[in-house]
């Protein structure tokens, strides 16, 4: 293959969708949780709402483009079914059943905000609780135990496992030693 090709193949356009959705949706909530404080006067609230809906809506786009890329893929071979239905995949049923999850808790939450007059403020607020346990699932993959990743995520964990101060490690679990002494 010559340059473009070899740069965007499947394993690395699925992996850099997979990382943008994450980013946005951790964007989306917490642009989203700003909302919900009222702190801020109208203005800034109408910023922060739209990066929320924003981040929110591309977030969503990125991981369908996630799941979609996996359908290309030649070497573990993933059918529409096996991305569409929860927990069916041959290959890591677990982490894409998941994900797809994720992404369904994702189109709940968008349908139902543009349907949030007819729904009413409190049902589509208790709706709308869905997005912490759908980020959390979206996370997981990324935290997946080390040896059942492909090294390439290995250089990933860089932007995680180094820092000033990596006792504010936002997955602690994943610093312990054996003896459950956290490092650092």
């Amino acid at each position: 293959m010559n340059g473009l090709a070899d740069w965007l193949t499947v394993w690395t356009t699925t992996r850099a969708a997979g990382i943008t959705c994450y980013l946005l949706l951790f964007v989306s909530t917490g642009a989203g949780i700003l909302t919900s404080l009222k702190r801020f006067g109208p203005k800034t609230r109408a910023g922060v709402l739209f990066l929320h809906q924003s981040a929110g809506w591309f977030g969503f786009l990125f991981g369908a483009l996630h799941g979609a890329v996996l359908l290309f893929d030649k070497y573990v071979g993933y059918s529409p079914l096996e991305l569409l239905v929860p927990f069916t995949a041959h290959t890591h049923p677990y982490l894409t059943g998941i994900g797809t999850l994720s992404f369904y808790i994702s189109l709940v939450l968008i349908a139902s905000s543009d349907m949030m007059k007819r729904l009413g403020k409190k049902t589509w607020r208790t709706i709308h609780f869905l997005a912490f346990p759908g980020f959390f699932y979206g996370a997981r993959p990324r935290t997946a135990p080390r040896h059942r990743r492909r090294p390439a995520l290995d250089e990933m964990d860089v932007y995680r496992d180094r820092g000033p101060d990596r006792r504010a490690h936002p997955f602690p679990h994943r610093l312990a030693e054996p003896d459950g002494r956290l490092e650092g």
